[in-house]
Parts: C-alpha cells; structure tokens; sequence
C-alpha cells in the first residue's frame, strides 16, 4: 500500500462501484465538442452497438452525442455534441 496525492488520483481515474464500464464513465464525463475514439478491444458487448449506450446516457444526462464507425475498422468515432 503506498500514499497518493490528488494528481495522482486524477493521472488514475476512478470508477464509482456498481456496473459502469470504463467507457461509460469516459463518455460520461466528455466535455463539450470533444472526440474520442472508441477501440473495439475497449467494447466489452459483442451483440449492441455503442450507440445504444450513447442514447441512454443521452437520455439520462440531457446531452447529446454523434457515433460514427471509423473506416478503418478500428471502432467508434464519439463526439459530444450537445
């Protein structure tokens, strides 16, 4: 067990308990006009898209969001629109 300080907390992350995924909580916390780009090693559910996540999280949130498959096939382009 070692000590930590508030930057190395932030560097970490933190995941609240319960069953929020990783990507979950990085588009959760995305702020305005920013893009990410969401692997497929990164999508744990094999038979829904992203997307269904993003119009629940749209939903619940009050924001919004754009998912585009990346034509390389490399995953999801996630932007937070709205």
């Amino acid at each position: 067990m070692k000590k930590l300080t508030k930057q190395d907390v932030e560097r970490i992350g933190t995941k609240p308990p319960g069953r929020a995924s990783k990507v979950r909580i990085i588009v959760s916390n995305m702020l305005l006009d920013e893009i990410v780009l969401l692997e497929r090693t990164e999508w744990k559910e094999a038979n829904r898209a992203p997307s269904v996540m993003l119009r629940k999280l749209e939903k619940q949130y009050k924001r919004k969001f754009t998912c585009a498959k990346a034509l390389d096939g490399s995953g999801w382009i996630v932007e937070r629109v709205g």
